[in-house]
């Protein structure tokens, strides 16, 4: 039996509001892939080689904005390596100045 209480309905919410972002923008490229393809490459233009050109070029680029936004979404977010974080002498310097310009 799953856990009820205001932990799992939290986790619930948190759930379904991390998706919504994700729905619309998916809704957005549904609307632009229709909106392109169908009524513009397909039904307007009439010449094959200019259909079949606007065609490839859409869906190289479609598929390299989907390929990239799988990764964005379902890769997890790390911390920088500590090779690239300030040492505590720096950090102490850097808080020490007074000037905006200066950090």
């Amino acid at each position: 039996m799953a856990p009820s209480g205001p932990r799992s309905i939290k986790r619930g919410c948190q759930r379904v509001l991390y998706w919504i972002p994700v729905l619309f923008i998916a809704l957005i490229v549904a609307w632009s892939y229709y909106a392109f393809v169908l009524q513009l490459c397909i039904e307007s233009i009439e010449d094959t080689g200019e259909k079949v050109v606007y065609l490839l070029a859409y869906h190289v680029i479609f598929i390299m904005f989907v390929w990239a936004y799988w990764q964005t979404i379902f890769t997890k977010p790390l911390n920088p390596l500590k090779e690239f974080q300030l040492s505590h002498s720096d950090k102490e310097l850097l808080e020490r100045e007074d000037r905006g310009e200066s950090q």
